[in-house]
This record gives structure tokens, sequence and C-alpha cells, in this order.
């Protein structure tokens, strides 16, 4: 938990930084405000590479289904299929010439092939001028750092983030995958400088706890050992960008032979909150992975999941999440937090 001093000069800084970089570089009066539910698009590059032809009019059917069912808010990086997934947006923007209209969340800095960091001021400028030319626009409006390395200082990636802002590149920067303690790290040093500090995060979060990573250098916040990330998220307020919200789908399906290999989500407990999270979404007359991120929207911090989907339907499908109430006696039902509190 930050200390008062701290928390103060961190809020201000957001609150100054923010209303600064609105007004010094974005192309209208203010940033579009993000979607309740982002559409990510880390899997465009392999639809793309598995459709056939017309793939791009495939990819704008995504996009527009998304658009028109009210998600102006997409979620990108350069990793994503070397910026093919970054070229696919940008001509689906300038086609339908929506740019103001729209939220695009880049990240950069993602480890290379040898997994060597790249966190250095040249890496990171590299990634961000690789990503503006496959966009084909001029400034993201949300730039993550894709990956974190703590061996580095946490000085010179900030110094020059805020260059990016500076120069009208980038209108907010926040961290992906970054711990809690990094990212207050971070902006403690930034608020003594009066440099732009991180105003979102973007970490796995779902109603299934990961047990295992799937990729390497990836952080979620669930379980045990995230309690205190997400109690840090909750006093804060600072908007978590939740990937995987559905647990890698494992919450959309309920398959015993799944159950029996492993994954990243398969577990007992998992199992266990799955099976009500099927058995809740059929007395409610909903589908389950709605269910699963009207979880995620409730919670006591500001969650924004950012969903996957390979056709309109079910992009109109799981928009439709923000509509659906949750108690709190399902929500913890559901996570089996009222069965702990039972046995204690």
């Amino acid at each position: 938990m930050l200390r008062s001093r701290a928390k103060d000069l961190l809020q201000s800084a957001v609150r100054a930084g923010y209303a600064r970089r609105r007004k010094a570089t974005m192309p209208s009066s203010e940033m579009p405000a993000l979607s309740p539910i982002v559409l990510g698009t880390a899997h465009f590059h392999r639809l793309y590479r598995r459709w056939r032809f017309p793939r791009e009019a495939q990819v704008s059917a995504l996009l527009d289904a998304a658009f028109d069912a009210g998600c102006n808010t997409f979620d990108t990086a350069r990793a994503y299929g070397a910026g093919l997934s970054e070229s696919l947006i940008g001509k689906w923007i300038r086609s339908r010439r929506v740019r103001d209209k729209v939220v695009i969340v880049g990240k950069g800095g993602h480890p290379d092939a040898s997994w060597t960091s790249r966190l250095s001021p040249e890496a990171l400028t590299e990634d961000l001028d690789r990503t503006l030319s496959s966009l084909a626009v001029e400034h993201v409006d949300l730039y993550l750092l894709h990956r974190d390395d703590p061996s580095i200082d946490v000085g010179p990636i900030m110094e020059t983030l805020h260059t990016f802002v500076q120069a009208g590149k980038v209108a907010a920067i926040g961290a992906s995958n970054w711990s809690h303690a990094r990212i207050e790290e971070a902006n403690t040093y930034a608020a003594e400088r009066g440099l732009t500090p991180f105003v979102a995060s973007s970490p796995q979060l779902s109603l299934a706890e990961m047990v295992s990573v799937p990729w390497s250098g990836c952080l979620s916040i669930t379980g045990d050992e995230g309690a205190a990330a997400r109690a840090w998220y909750a006093a804060t307020q600072m908007p978590v960008l939740a990937w995987s919200p559905l647990g890698g789908g494992y919450l959309t399906q309920r398959n015993a032979a799944a159950d029996t290999q492993s994954g990243p989500y398969t577990s007992e407990a998992n199992i266990k909150r799955r099976d009500r999270l099927h058995e809740l979404a059929a007395r409610r007359g909903v589908p389950a992975e709605q269910l699963a991120l009207a979880y995620l929207l409730q919670q006591d911090m500001k969650v924004i999941p950012v969903v996957a989907a390979s056709t309109p339907a079910r992009i109109r499908d799981l928009l439709a999440a923000t509509g659906i109430p949750l108690s709190l006696e399902d929500r913890n039902w559901l996570d089996l937090r009222a069965d702990r509190h039972s046995s204690a």
C-alpha cells in the first residue's frame, strides 16, 4: 500500500499528466474513453494466415462488429505477428476513417527471440517507431511495456517513455506483466521528477486462477499470490486491462478429458469455479462467458477485460456482458470465497 504522501504525489501526477497529454498531444479535444470491454488482437495474424481470401475483409468484419457494438478500444502489440496485427488495424482505421473515434492500445518492449530484454532507450524507440509505421498513425493512445526486466533500473525507462509523450507519439503510458511493486517504484520515480507516470496496467486476471505461466515473463494477479496486487489496484484504482479474462477459454469449456491434462488453469479449484459458473449461467439464462466477464467488471478494482473473438457474432456476445448484474454473494460463491468463509 502506498504511503499517504507518495499516494498523493502519484495521484496528482496522474491527474496533471493526463490533462497535459490530452491538451498537448491529442488531435481531438479529449482522448476517447476506453470501452468497458476491449477487443484484443493477439490472434489476428494467426486468423489472417489461416483464412482464405478475402482475408482483410474478414478482419474488417470483426473490427466492424466490435465498433458497431460499442467497443472503441483495440489492443495490439509489436510482438503480434511482427507487426501484422498492427497493420491490419491500421488499414481498417484508414478505410473507415475513424481514427478520432477509436483508442489504440499498443505494446512494445517485448524481449526478442533469444529472450534478450528490449527495454533500453534505443530498443523502446525502435519498437514504437515501427508500431507507428505499421499502424500508419501519428500517435498511440495508450502505450504499454509488454514485459519487464527487473534487473533494469526504472529511471531510464520512465525518462524514455516521457520523451515519447512530449514528442506527441504517445498520449498515455502503462505496463503489461509488471508487478505492482515495480509500477509503484516507476511512478514514484516519475512523480519525484515531474515525468509522465503509468496510468494503466495489464496483468492476467480471470475467475480461473492461473496455476502455471503459459509464456515466459507473463504475470497473473489471480489466487492467493495475487492478493496483495489486487488490494493495491483496489486502493489506487489504476485500471487493469485484464488479458485472458476467460482463462484462455478454460472457463467456457466443460471437457473432462482436458481436465486430466496439465495446463495454465487446470486445477481442482478451477474445475469447481467453472462448474459453478455454468450452473449460475444456466439459472440466469445467460452464456457462461458473459457471466465470467461480468464477474470481473464488478470487482472492487477497475477492471477492463481484453477479449478475443474470431467471428462478429462472438464479439457481440462478449460485449453484452456489460449489462449483467452480479451480487457480492454470487461473486463470492463463484470464486470459492464463500467456501473459505464458511469453513473458517
